[in-house]
This record gives structure tokens, C-alpha cells and sequence, in this order.
């Protein structure tokens, strides 16, 4: 027994997809679904063939073992960079918001305005929920002047590139390497119309954009480091 709804808390955009039904549909496929296993695969390691490099890289793209490593080496590096670029936003934050100090916000108004939008938050818990959520809103009046003195905007392309990505990773869960740009585009598209995803990834994409200008608008000191010297940055603090 399996129910799809459950595994992705009922989100319209993934659903829809992984039943491929259409979005207001949704709702009415809450219930477990049954399915009999008629056949078990053994994983094993692949053989170096056209086959294995055309499910990995896409058709025609390696064509023997010495442009597969090449291609494997190319994949690794670009995966390093991304980490190197998110190691790169965690420090510019830090530095950022210890160069703003502190920032007096409207906390009377604020607090009015969370109890007024959400009825879960009581005056006997506002105090606690808005010191939880004062950080956020700090760097997001930051966030925000920077990117205005940066002349950085978002605009429609930028959230279904974000979303392209989003939908590319999510595919990659299920070992979908390759996914066919048509069925990404569509997949964004899905996200992109769910309201709620659609404020996420608005967010997601500014920063993106930010640290990007930020990162280009200083003057960078790389240092090369060892694999296991880079995942230590990321160690929790003792």
C-alpha cells in the first residue's frame, strides 16, 4: 500500500506530476493506492558501454572510457563549485550582518500583524514566535537595500530557471538523470503556479542573484583546500 499524497504533504504541483493528473484534481486522490510487486531488480555495477553513458550524460554525449571520466570529472568540479559558491553565501551573510548590527524594527507592529494573520499565534506566544523570526526579517530589509544598490531584479525567467533546477533535483531523487527539457519546463511551469512555492522560490532566486553581484563586487582571496578540509567548514561548532 502506498499513498502518494502523504509522501509530498499533499503539494499540488508534485502530485499532479507524479500521477500526472492536473492540479485541481489533486484532492481527490487522498487515498492509498495498491500495488503488487511482480518483479524485484538486483542493482549491480554497470557495465562501460554506450548504453550507461548515454543514461548518465545523455545520447551521444561520451562515447568511451576516457571521455566518460573526463565528463565524470567535469560533473564532480561544477558539483564542488556550487558547494564552494554556498559556502561563499554562508560567509558573506555572517560578515554582512555583523557589519549592520543592530536594526530597530517596529516590534509593536509587528507583532499585531502576526497575531491579526495567523490565529494559531496567541499574545502568549507572539513574543517567542517574533524573536524566532526577527533574524529573517532583519536580513531581508538587508537583503532587500543591497539588491536595490546592486540593481538586481528578478524577472520570469529567473524564477523558471530557479525552478528548472528545483524540478532537475527532484527528478534526481529518483535516479532521473536525464530528464527531457520539455518535461523540466513543464514540471517548472507547475511549481511556478503554486502560489505558495512560487513565494519561496522568489526569495530563493533574489538571494541567488545577490550573492552572485555580491560576489562579483569584491575583491576574493580563493584558497584551495582538501575535500575533507571543506566539509569540515560545515561541521557543527563545539
Amino acid at each position: 500500500m502506498f499513498n502518494p499524497y502523504k509522501t509530498c504533504d499533499g503539494n499540488p504541483a508534485e502530485l499532479s506530476s507524479m500521477l500526472n493528473i492536473d492540479k485541481n484534481e489533486v484532492d481527490e486522490h487522498k487515498g492509498d493506492f495498491k500495488m503488487t510487486i511482480r518483479e524485484i531488480i538486483v542493482v549491480k555495477p554497470a557495465e562501460l558501454d554506450q548504453e550507461y553513458y548515454d543514461s548518465v550524460f545523455g545520447k551521444d554525449q561520451v562515447h568511451n572510457e576516457e571521455e566518460y571520466r573526463a565528463a565524470l570529472k567535469n560533473m564532480i568540479a561544477a558539483q564542488l563549485a556550487n558547494d564552494s559558491f554556498y559556502r561563499f553565501t554562508i560567509d558573506a551573510k555572517d560578515n554582512i550582518m555583523k557589519a549592520v548590527g543592530e536594526v530597530e524594527l517596529p516590534e509593536d507592529v509587528l507583532k499585531d500583524y502576526l497575531m491579526q494573520t495567523n490565529e494559531n499565534i496567541t499574545p502568549e506566544t507572539v513574543d517567542e514566535t517574533f524573536a524566532s523570526m526577527r533574524p529573517q526579517l532583519v536580513w531581508q530589509l538587508v537583503r532587500d537595500e543591497i539588491a536595490d544598490k546592486l540593481a538586481i531584479k528578478v524577472d520570469e525567467e529567473d524564477m523558471l530557471n530557479t525552478a528548472r533546477a528545483l524540478a532537475r533535483q527532484q527528478f534526481a531523487q529518483y535516479g532521473m538523470a536525464n530528464v527531457p527539457e520539455d518535461v523540466l519546463d513543464k514540471y517548472a511551469h507547475n511549481i511556478l503556479d503554486d502560489k505558495k512555492y512560487r513565494e519561496q522560490l522568489f526569495g530563493q532566486t533574489l538571494e541567488q542573484k545577490l550573492f552572485r553581484g555580491i560576489k562579483a563586487s569584491v575583491t576574493e582571496d580563493p584558497k584551495e583546500v582538501s575535500v575533507e578540509e571543506f566539509n569540515a567548514l560545515f561541521a557543527p561548532a563545539e
